[in-house]
């Protein structure tokens, strides 16, 4: 079917000379001197300190495929999930696939993959840099219809994973740095400062006191030598001839503060990214380690499972199949944590001691049995019956409400 657009072959075009789909862009450019990109915004520390962390956590996720059977999910082999965890079949591995996936949704409109479906098998997954990728649109704000463009090339939406945050219509999302230019640029105008500074050797600023006034060529060596001091080279030493003081200006309270100013920008990038303080000063408890994956790595994943759910299974397969992240891996605690954590299921007999040792990457010793208290007794709702497991015996609810008439392990009375 035709969608309903006029200008395709006009926005090929203009997609193709790069000046299609970046409106925003040039509002920016033109309301502003100095405008942040991803490549400035990842030069802040903070920045790309919390980017890396999320996508290093991200990529260390392992991805599951599950199928309903019987009301249970049970994990799936296929060769989708090998994409997702291992080799995506393109020339990035599924680690650096991830890492430059969380980059671009962070930093960029949204991070873009191309499925390769080759009949009913997807053969690999491929990431496109996010300013490779282009859009044309109706404008029906309820019927939302749109398509991709990649190097001049169309293609439909079920096409891509898109992996974006904050969007109003399912293709475009809304980077940290749209949403935060103002704390970014504030960020990034304290390294250039700092650079500055570092340009001209360290050396403070100041002015000149003469006691007579200094013109023509003694002037202009003055100038020289002032010039060649805060060079930041190898021969930065001003003779002040007689009758000349150097008097050095006093601090600004931007740069007596530039630390402090520092530390609090660091702080207030980490809470856009949703990461407590005490994780990236390497001081997290427990807690703070939990609080990370939930409010700044889970979003992430989210977002990732609802579109390989949505791109990634057919549509017969969508009624009773999912793919599912397990964050067990990332969030194991101390040992120590981690080991009472097991001692309490293993005696309230949910988990077996192979369960235990799967999950510490060991293998299984055949021990799949569920530990059970010979002192409980046993509730059986179908056949409303007791089971005392000390003795044997069973017992009738309705016997038991009489007076209990015991029945055995036979089922005969006694």
């Amino acid at each position: 079917m035709k969608l309903p657009w006029k200008r395709e072959l006009r926005a090929q075009e203009l997609q193709r000379d790069g000046s299609f789909d970046n409106e925003s862009q040039l509002i920016r450019s033109a309301m502003s001197a100095e405008h942040i990109d991803k490549a400035k915004a990842m030069e802040i520390p903070a920045v790309a300190s919390c980017v890396d962390k999320i996508a290093a956590s991200v990529a260390a996720t392992e991805f599951k495929l599950y199928r309903i059977v019987d009301g249970i999910p049970k994990v799936q082999r296929d060769s989708r999930v090998r994409l997702l965890n291992e080799d995506t079949g393109d020339s990035l591995d599924a680690i650096q696939f991830w890492r430059a996936i969380v980059r671009d949704y962070f930093l960029d409109k949204g991070g873009y993959a191309y499925i390769n479906w080759n009949f009913n098998r997807v053969d690999s997954l491929n990431y496109v840099e996010a300013d490779r990728i282009s859009f044309m649109s109706n404008e029906d704000p309820i019927f939302k219809s749109y398509m991709i463009f990649c190097n001049g090339r169309r293609y439909m939406p079920h096409e891509f994973l898109k992996i974006i945050r904050h969007t109003k219509n399912g293709w475009r999302g809304t980077s940290l740095i749209d949403e935060n230019e103002l704390l970014l640029w504030t960020a990034y105008s304290e390294l250039k400062f700092e650079g500055t500074q570092v340009s001209k050797g360290g050396n403070k600023r100041g002015f000149i006191l003469a006691e007579k006034k200094v013109e023509g060529p003694a002037l202009t060596a003055l100038r020289e030598a002032f010039r060649s001091l805060y060079s930041n080279n190898s021969e930065n030493i001003v003779v002040l001839n007689n009758g000349l003081k150097f008097q050095e200006s006093s601090n600004t309270s931007v740069e007596m503060q530039l630390n402090e100013m520092k530390e609090a920008n660091a702080r207030e990038i980490y809470r856009i990214f949703q990461i407590p303080t005490s994780v990236m000063e390497g001081s997290a408890t427990d807690d703070d380690n939990r609080i990370y994956y939930e409010s700044a790595v889970k979003p992430v994943l989210d977002a990732i499972k609802a579109q390989i759910n949505r791109g990634m299974l057919l549509e017969n397969e969508k009624a009773g199949m999912y793919f599912d992240y397990d964050m067990s891996s990332l969030m194991k605690g101390d040992v120590k944590s981690r080991y009472e954590a097991y001692k309490t299921g293993l005696e309230s007999g949910f988990i077996t001691v192979d369960e235990v040792r799967k999950r510490e990457n060991e293998e299984p010793i055949g021990l799949p049995f569920v530990k059970l208290n010979l002192a409980d007794v046993l509730f059986d709702p179908d056949s409303q019956t007791v089971y005392a497991i000390n003795t044997g015996q069973r017992m009738s609810i309705e016997d038991l409400k009489e007076g209990g008439t015991q029945i055995n392990e036979s089922g005969n009375q006694s």
